[in-house]
């Protein structure tokens, strides 16, 4: 049953993709901001369907902590595939991503990855990887929110990795909070390796937001251990 749900998944969103990118490609083209907001319901839609095919239900803890008058950069730990469109879902924000740039490539995802305004950072090229953070924190002053997840690639086991700054650096250059998420349960569904996901529970828990007013480059080692701290609080790898 698993495989099947995955299977029928996997046919909802190539089907899915073509007829929805396809109209929000040209919508941007003449309206970049018309497109982003379209592409963002549509990708928050196409999410919940996406949920529903594989039997997962996605629970939002704690959102009340949210302030939707601030913006924020939210770091989450990662653990699955699945915890990008589990914080889309349980959320009650419109937010970007920084991405990996070779995801750019994936036709359907490239799609969405442009006119969504998400951010593709290139690992591989450090001067590249430094303007695409500068672009981030650029968007964040403007009112954008962004989600980055700090470990940089998912957890194989379940234990958190060591964080990297960019997320940091962006919100200390926009002057933003930084919004701690811990996504708990998406291992257990789609853990790295495996190519189906099973039924079950995702519940995406917000902590209190960490200030970074009145912080300068030199305390962002502190503000990571901080926001490191708030989201190993929760075991990612049990319900609550």
């Amino acid at each position: 049953m698993a495989v099947l749900r995955t299977v029928l998944a996997d046919l909802f969103m190539l089907v899915s993709s073509l007829l929805l990118w396809i109209p929000e490609i040209a919508l941007a083209g003449i309206d970049r901001v018309a497109g982003t907001r379209l592409a963002a319901a549509q990708i928050r839609w196409w999410c919940r369907w996406v949920f529903r095919l594989l039997g997962v239900r996605v629970v939002g803890v704690n959102s009340e902590r949210i302030d939707p008058k601030r913006h924020y950069v939210i770091l989450a730990n990662h653990r699955s595939h699945l915890d990008g469109p589990a914080a889309i879902v349980a959320l009650p924000l419109a937010f970007g991503f920084l991405v990996k740039r070779s995801l750019t490539l994936i036709p359907a995802w490239g799609w969405a990855i442009w006119t969504a305004n998400y951010i593709p950072v290139d690992r591989g090229n450090p001067r590249a990887a430094r303007q695409s953070l500068e672009l981030a924190a650029q968007r964040v002053a403007g009112g954008v929110n962004i989600l980055v997840f700090p470990e940089g690639t998912r957890s194989p086991d379940g234990e958190l990795l060591p964080f990297k700054k960019g997320g940091v650096d962006v919100a200390l250059r926009a002057g933003a909070d930084i919004l701690p998420v811990s996504i708990v349960g998406s291992r257990a569904l789609l853990p790295k390796g495996r190519l189906y996901a099973t039924a079950g529970t995702i519940q995406v828990v917000v902590h209190e937001p960490v200030a970074t007013a009145g912080h300068s480059a030199a305390q962002r080692e502190a503000l990571l251990a901080e926001v490191r701290r708030r989201i190993a609080a929760v075991d990612t790898e049990r319900s609550l």
